[in-house]
């Protein structure tokens, strides 16, 4: 972590980049996630979700995350949308019309306070808070730095958890939000031009002096017959994908439409599962990185084989006759 002494935001662990040796990749998520639910209770925890593809459902992922971590022992969640011009998480969560914006707040960073922030908040459901980002696009990236350092400062005293929305290859001056998160939460897809394009985002990353135990890989919408793609993407990576978001493109199509969570809708749905595991994960709550869903039918088929084999040893051939 670079530590920059004009920046009042400071993360919620410790400093990782003295000296020029980086941490030796993880041999599996659970080791990448021993360090997960140290921070809780010491002050609001930040993740950042970006990508390095657009349209790989990073804000989607963001809004039904902060969802499922606000309605889980009721902490304090706010999402920021640090994408603009184009940010649309308030949308997704039915905002269509925010009664303020993070440029109205960042635009005067010395009038930022805590009342301020309070009244262009949306609350589109209970202990969850979302800061939109449209119009961002007109600031100098000074005073975008500033106003954003005191818009964290300002959050971290008032809530558990703080999510962000850094979108596809974050703004040059919103660098540090990803410096300064607890974990990095990248979002990938299975496809071949994400291997070189997410080996390019590591290494950058590491070069920043940003350890890999931060990085929590997530994988959304893996196809069926995708296993090679996503063994080339882990060994691309030099880690393993900590979680994986199965596909359901009629449920993200009509969230999207109506403004409402998955989880809220269809609690028991396997997408709502996946979404809620990986809220356990990052807050240290499970300590393995996905269940096993493939365990039961494996054990299904060896089942089956095995009956298969019973009955055709029970079944003696008999003689046939011809007729005379």
């Amino acid at each position: 972590m670079i530590n920059r002494p004009d920046l009042p935001y400071q993360p919620n662990h410790p400093d990782q980049s003295s000296g020029s040796t980086v941490a030796p990749p993880a041999s599996a998520p659970t080791e990448m996630l021993a360090h997960r639910g140290a921070s809780i209770g010491t002050g609001a925890r930040t993740l950042a979700l970006f990508s390095c593809k657009g349209g790989v459902g990073t804000t989607f992922l963001t809004a039904q995350l902060g969802y499922v971590l606000a309605q889980s022992r009721q902490r304090r969640v706010l999402l920021v949308d640090c994408v603009y011009p184009y940010g649309d998480l308030g949308v997704m969560l039915g905002e269509s019309t925010p009664t303020g914006s993070l440029s109205d707040l960042v635009r005067n960073p010395g009038r930022i306070d805590g009342h301020l922030l309070e009244s262009v908040l949306a609350h589109p459901y209970p202990h969850l808070a979302v800061l939109s980002g449209c119009g961002l696009v007109c600031l100098s990236r000074d005073d975008l730095r500033r106003g954003l350092c005191r818009v964290l400062e300002l959050a971290r005293a008032r809530f558990d958890l703080i999510v962000l929305d850094c979108g596809r290859q974050p703004e040059p001056a919103c660098q540090f939000l990803l410096q300064g998160a607890d974990d990095l939460i990248p979002v990938l897809r299975p496809t071949l031009p994400m291997l070189r394009d997410a080996r390019q985002l590591l290494i950058s990353l590491r070069s920043q002096g940003i350890s890999r135990e931060r990085i929590v890989p997530v994988l959304n919408c893996p196809r069926r017959g995708s296993i090679a793609l996503v063994q080339a993407l882990e060994q691309a990576l030099g880690c393993p994908l900590v979680h994986r978001i199965p596909e359901y493109t009629d449920l993200v199509r009509g969230s999207a439409m109506t403004g409402v969570p998955v989880p809220h809708q269809f609690p028991g749905h396997r997408l709502s599962q996946s979404i809620v595991h990986l809220g356990q994960v990052l807050m240290g709550e499970e300590k393995s990185a996905e269940p096993d869903r493939g365990r039961f039918w494996r054990g299904w088929w060896r089942v089956r084989k095995s009956l298969s084999a019973s009955v055709v040893g029970k079944v003696q051939p008999t003689a046939m006759t011809l007729p005379g």
